[in-house]
């Protein structure tokens, strides 16, 4: 069960990143514009929500308040992307809505999220086996990755509204 969520984790946190890489940032630049900075305030929740997720659920099995932590993020990064989802229509109007190829990159990415998240949390409840270290070594490079990212968000919110 653990390869299972390693498998979904690293297909999430790719799909993730094109899409924040071409869609938001190269394509569209979502923060330069004030009819889409509050998608991109969305979009920053999230980047925020994505490191803390991956250390408290796939770096160690934590349980506890660290495990509670992760739960609490994973509410907030579910409420986040429910109000991206329903910004979108407004924030994208200036390029004809949302892309057919953006729209297959988010089903994608958040069927891969949610899987993996179950994922592990089925093997938390049920693996007899111990934590795996490669799911340790690469949750390290998601969390470093994530947390680059999720700074970049701040640093382009704040830039904006400077």
């Amino acid at each position: 069960m653990y390869m299972t969520a390693f498998i979904l984790l690293v297909l999430w946190s790719l799909v993730g990143s094109f899409d924040a890489a071409y869609y938001h940032d190269k394509k569209y630049s979502l923060h330069l514009y004030a009819n889409s900075i509050k998608e991109h305030s969305y979009h920053t929740v999230r980047a925020i929500c994505y490191p803390i997720i991956i250390f408290s659920l796939f770096y160690k099995n934590f349980d506890g308040i660290i495990l509670w932590i992760g739960v609490l993020t994973i509410i907030i990064d579910t409420i986040f992307f429910m109000l991206d989802a329903f910004e979108e229509k407004n924030s994208r109007e200036k390029w004809g809505g949302l892309s057919h190829g953006e729209y297959i990159a988010h089903l994608i990415s958040n069927t891969l999220h949610y899987c993996a998240i179950t994922a592990i949390l089925l093997s938390k409840t049920f693996s007899l086996n111990e934590h795996p270290k490669y799911l340790s070594t690469i949750a390290l490079v998601f969390i470093a990755g994530g947390a680059i990212t999720a700074i970049q968000h701040i640093w382009r919110l704040y830039k904006f509204k400077s």
